[in-house]
């Protein structure tokens, strides 16, 4: 489902702006998608990818440079893809393989083979055979390695390949190792930064530091080198905007720092922060109910259904959950005996440029920022900077 802008028809439909989350065409058995300013692509559960968009530079990665893509297509040769990223203006799959293959526009190597020329399909990135997670800036792209370590690419006029060249911020058109990191499990990459999650529940970040992308608590124009983002030590997940971050935390709280101007910061302030700041009531209830059977049917915690202890065949309830998790599973004692009406799943975070949207196995999906092009997918088109649901 896509919604919002469509004028570069970034919503697989041949149509304009749409303000409701609209079924793609042609299209199923899909795993993940991820989407850019102008171009989207998914992941199929048989490895393979198909994008959909603006396409000048080759970004779609179909063999053409032919300017719109209006429908779902093929990307060339990807078969064994496991996940997939997008940069401004270029786009790349991590393969089952631990290698990366980008495509794309190339004019600051940020396809990383070695070149600056634009690849209209996938192309091998140098030297990258062992990545377990990729993410891509606009005009840059990095790889956390199997070993921990992260491997970045492409420009690097902010640092924000965080090689520690105090003399070189030109771009590198092969992989370049980032000092200081050898225990990461996924990467962030956002306009000119870059952030890392660590095994620890830590994050480091490196680059631009525009309105505090870095999360570090120090006023100071860019870091040639990552810095610890600050008071944060459980993080699970990581998501990057254009200026701003988001970390999920163990507990299912969602932390966000960076550009606030259209609210994406999820906190009710469109205050700019420097440090990692919780976002305002994600999730619902307090406490999640209990799920011991009583009398042959499933219990339910007294925060819950008006305080109901048991539950007949064919009621319905929700329990309440913690903050930070939603309802997933069974809502509905459906056989006597039933040891559990409901559970209580962690929300997902992800981040666009300018909003930040929180989702969980239910489906629901609570989103803050922008909205301008209904990106926030709600029916509204108001250009109002709020958290919504």
């Amino acid at each position: 489902m896509c919604w919002g802008d469509n004028s570069q028809k970034q919503l697989g439909l041949d149509i304009g702006l749409i303000n409701v989350p609209t079924a793609v065409p042609d299209i199923s058995d899909v795993t993940s998608v991820a989407a850019n300013s102008y171009h989207t692509c998914a992941l199929l559960t048989d490895g393979t990818i198909t994008c959909w968009g603006y396409n000048a530079n080759g970004q779609i990665g179909v063999g053409s440079s032919e300017n719109l893509i209006t429908t779902p297509t093929a990307v060339s040769g990807i078969t064994t893809a496991t996940s997939l990223t997008l940069g401004k203006q270029h786009t790349c799959a991590l393969l089952s393989n631990g290698g990366v293959m980008c495509w794309g526009m190339n004019d600051y190597g940020q396809l990383g083979d070695g070149t600056n020329t634009n690849r209209l399909t996938p192309t091998p990135v140098s030297g990258i055979d062992s990545a377990t997670s990729v993410g891509a800036g606009d005009t840059h792209t990095c790889a956390v390695l199997r070993s921990g370590g992260v491997k970045c690419w492409g420009n690097n006029e902010m640092y924000q390949l965080g090689d520690s060249n105090t003399n070189n911020r030109h771009s590198h058109l092969t992989p370049t190792i980032v000092p200081q990191i050898n225990s990461a499990t996924s990467v962030g990459a956002g306009e000119s930064h870059t952030c890392a999650l660590l095994k620890d529940g830590g994050v480091m970040c490196w680059g631009n530091n525009y309105e505090g992308a870095l999360g570090n608590a120090v006023v100071a124009y860019f870091s040639k080198i990552p810095v610890a983002a600050f008071d944060l030590t459980s993080a699970t997940s990581l998501s990057s905007g254009d200026w701003h971050m988001c970390a999920g935390l163990n507990d299912g709280s969602v932390r966000c720092w960076g550009n606030n101007e259209h609210g994406q910061l999820g906190d009710g302030t469109t205050t700019n922060k420097d440090t990692p700041t919780a976002v305002s009531t994600v999730a619902i209830g307090a406490n999640c109910a209990v799920t011991n059977p009583v009398n042959g049917n499933a219990g339910v915690g007294s925060d819950s259904c008006g305080g109901k202890t048991t539950l007949n065949v064919g009621e319905s309830c929700a329990p309440g959950c913690d903050t930070g998790y939603t309802v997933s599973g069974l809502t509905t004692c459906s056989a006597a005996g039933d040891t559990s009406v409901a559970t209580c799943a962690p929300l997902d975070v992800a981040s666009g440029g300018d909003h930040s949207c929180a989702s969980a196995s239910f489906g629901v999906v609570t989103s803050c920022g922008l909205n301008d092009c209904d990106r926030l997918g709600n029916g509204e088109i108001d250009g109002s900077d709020v958290k919504r649901a």
